[in-house]
């Protein structure tokens, strides 16, 4: 239902473009809150790699330190 609701909004027949004048902020909103979802993505891969790096150091097998 809530993908209906965006693709009603993103494709909005009205105007030469696809999107309706008024739904041109809401696609805005859309890719501006996408991009900072994608960003913080990115952001706990790369934590989520350094965790595993560090689990592997403190077994032992290799120097840890700062």
């Amino acid at each position: 239902m809530i993908w209906h609701k965006i693709r009603s909004r993103l494709f909005k027949a009205g105007s030469a473009s696809g999107t309706a004048p008024a739904d041109k902020g809401v696609v805005k909103i859309f890719r501006k809150r996408y991009a900072r979802f994608r960003k913080l993505l990115d952001a706990n891969a790369a934590l989520a790699e350094l965790m595993a790096d560090m689990e592997s150091k403190l077994g032992g097998k290799s120097l840890f330190g700062m």
